[in-house]
């Protein structure tokens, strides 16, 4: 069984995975969701241990996936 901090970094592994693949950076991908770029990169980073689902769905929604696509699990 995983821990909860494995969890959380292979979920944002997953999400960094996801914004190479779709060639995204933190900047612009968060103007276009209608969030601060700071959610996304403190996130990324490590210094928020989480992000919220209200947020992901914006993020997801905003080029038209679903919220399983950025964090697969």
């Amino acid at each position: 069984m995983l821990s909860v901090e494995e969890i959380k970094s292979y979920q944002r592994s997953c999400l960094v995975n996801f914004m190479k693949k779709n060639k995204l950076n933190s900047g612009s991908w968060s103007k276009k969701a209608g969030i601060s770029e700071g959610t996304i990169r403190h996130y990324l980073s490590g210094r928020n241990s989480s992000i919220t689902i209200a947020n992901l769905g914006l993020l997801a929604q905003s080029v038209n996936v679903k919220i399983s696509d950025l964090i697969d699990f």
